[in-house]
């Protein structure tokens, strides 16, 4: 049973991976709270497992002995501290992918208002156009011009502001995935029993925590895996 709940801690943390990836590809707030809801399934089984094995107990119908191994209890309990860290920095991960999906929506919807606004402009540089090639007198010729301005001048604004917009939300984007996919892919040899991949990126924001957190978690699960298989 205590084999068994070290392969539940590597599961567990498996099956995270797959929801944070998931979570990672969403892009409104009803499917980040499914997804979400899910992970944190996963998160509570992980810690149930962790329970078991330092304080016993009964886990899906069985019953679970505590550990006397002085190394294994050092190192689940040291796993322990670092899956908090995880669970924070995962946390500070998926509010970052919120924030990014606002962006990239505000994006959309101000790319589709430039499209009416588009119509809008060819409708006024006509009139435009028609006011200045009539027998007007030089005020109207002066205000055409003007119009003609004022419109050139709030396109070429808009423009920018999306552009500046779909840029920085790739940039956020790139910055999470890109980790991520690295993130994703150590848990998954993790998954198939392959313990020796580490992340070891250098960052000091909250992808840089989970992923110490995570190369920390690795070794500590490594040394738990180890010694209770023998």
């Amino acid at each position: 049973p205590l084999a068994d709940m070290a392969n539940e801690l590597r599961r567990s943390l498996a099956e995270s991976r797959i929801f944070l990836e998931e979570f990672a590809q969403m892009n409104n707030e009803k499917d980040f709270k499914l997804v979400e809801l899910e992970y944190n399934e996963k998160v509570q089984e992980y810690d149930q497992a962790n329970n078991a094995i330092l304080h016993g107990g009964n886990v899906e119908g069985d019953l679970i002995t505590a550990t006397d191994n002085d190394q294994i209890r050092v190192a689940v309990e040291s796993m322990d501290q670092k899956h908090e860290k995880f669970q924070q920095a995962a946390t500070e991960m998926m509010a970052t992918m919120r924030e990014s999906s606002v962006i990239m929506n505000k994006s959309n919807e101000a790319m589709e208002n430039l499209d009416s606004l588009g119509g809008k402009a060819a409708l006024l540089l006509t009139k435009a156009e028609e006011i200045a090639g009539g027998e007007m007198n030089s005020a109207k010729v002066v205000g055409a011009s003007a119009v003609k301005t004022s419109i050139m001048t709030i396109m070429l604004v808009s423009i920018f502001a999306i552009l500046f917009g779909v840029a920085l939300g790739i940039i956020i984007s790139r910055r999470i995935t890109t980790p991520m996919n690295k993130a994703v892919s150590m848990i998954q040899e993790m998954a198939r029993g392959h313990l020796d991949d580490r992340l070891q990126l250098k960052r000091a924001d909250e992808i840089g925590t989970m992923a110490d957190t995570m190369d920390s978690f690795a070794d500590d699960l490594q040394h738990v895996v180890v010694k209770t298989l023998g």
